[in-house]
């Protein structure tokens, strides 16, 4: 999309939102000056990779227009500019648009979110670059002022390449990365209600993530509670035979969304590679465990350098290459 001047009017009300916490207190000069600078990049994502390259970001532009119509019925504006047969719609969604008829869809989930940051206008893609943007000032902003970031973790925060990325273009990564920050500081801080609320946000824009982070809050309470040593290895022992006996009965079921899944994800990907091989529980499912890793990591340095934002891939390999050799 264009550039459209009535976003600067967002850039402002962020600015606006920063001289409170300033004024304040909550925020020093110095992290006054990076976040207004920060700022700006939702300006300079479509000229840097622009949005026609991510169908995700038209949808969540269009439904949280259409909730800030107050217009939960799906008609007028979006059947009007793309119409209900469009592609993007028929991909995204599980229920009828015209008819209301709601499943769970994360992506809905999340337009709901966006559509209630307070960001007064949406009236492009870039808009919703500005509400996560935003998303993503509070939580560091809330997370330091509870002295739960140290200056690495600052810096990281700040700087990394991929967070700036994402946390400027309208898709829903930024609410995963802040509402997964907030599931860990209130574990650590024992505020379980709070835990609760932040976990069920999270299943409800990317239920994945929220597994992860559940498998990982559920390892540490075994871990580090104070049961005894011996109750600790037969509960992990009785664990891990409950995990083999769900994978054993169910492995039809997990093996087809697992492959349709991964199908769709090359698809949406534009993957240079051939069609991904259909897995299965044997042995090379090891084998190409392995190989998902190793694409993972050297991705972005060998293929996607030679997209649009190539400059972008590189500075986010030397800024991970410095910070590891920090800690040497």
């Amino acid at each position: 999309m264009e550039f459209d001047p009535i976003n600067i009017i967002n850039y402002l009300c962020i600015i606006f939102i920063l001289l409170i916490f300033y004024i304040n207190k909550k925020i020093n000069l110095l992290l006054l000056i990076v976040f207004s600078l920060s700022s700006i990049t939702p300006f300079l994502m479509e000229y840097i990779y622009p949005s026609s390259s991510m169908g995700d970001v038209f949808v969540y532009f269009y439904l949280v227009d259409y909730l800030r119509d107050l217009n939960f019925e799906y008609s007028s504006r979006l059947v009007r500019v793309i119409g209900p047969e469009h592609p993007l719609i028929k991909q995204a969604y599980s229920y009828d648009l015209l008819n209301g008829k709601y499943k769970y869809d994360p992506s809905f989930n999340a337009a709901i979110l966006l559509s209630l940051v307070p960001i007064p206008y949406i009236v492009s893609t870039a808009s919703l670059g500005f509400s996560n943007k935003l998303i993503y000032i509070l939580t560091i902003i809330y997370l330091k002022n509870k002295k739960s970031l140290h200056d690495i973790s600052l810096l990281v925060f700040l700087f990394f390449p991929s967070l700036l990325f994402y946390t400027s273009v309208g898709l829903k990564d930024t609410m995963v990365w802040s509402f997964s920050c907030l599931c860990i500081y209130f574990f650590i801080k024992k505020k379980y209600f709070f835990l609760l609320i932040f976990f069920t946000l999270l299943f409800a824009i990317k239920w994945t993530n929220s597994l992860v982070i559940l498998f990982f809050l559920f390892a540490h309470t075994i871990l580090f509670s104070e049961f005894q040593k011996k109750l600790k290895i037969y509960f992990i022992s009785f664990s891990i035979l409950l995990i083999f006996l769900f994978f054993f009965f169910y492995d039809d079921t997990i093996l087809y969304y697992l492959n349709k899944t991964r199908t769709g994800q090359w698809a949406a990907g534009q993957s240079q590679f051939l069609k991904p091989d259909i897995i299965f529980f044997d042995i090379g499912l090891i084998f190409e465990c392995l190989e998902g890793l190793r694409r993972f990591f050297s991705v972005q340095i060998f293929i996607k350098l030679r997209a649009q934002c190539n400059y972008l891939y590189y500075l986010k390999t030397f800024y991970q290459l410095a910070y590891y050799l920090s800690f040497w």
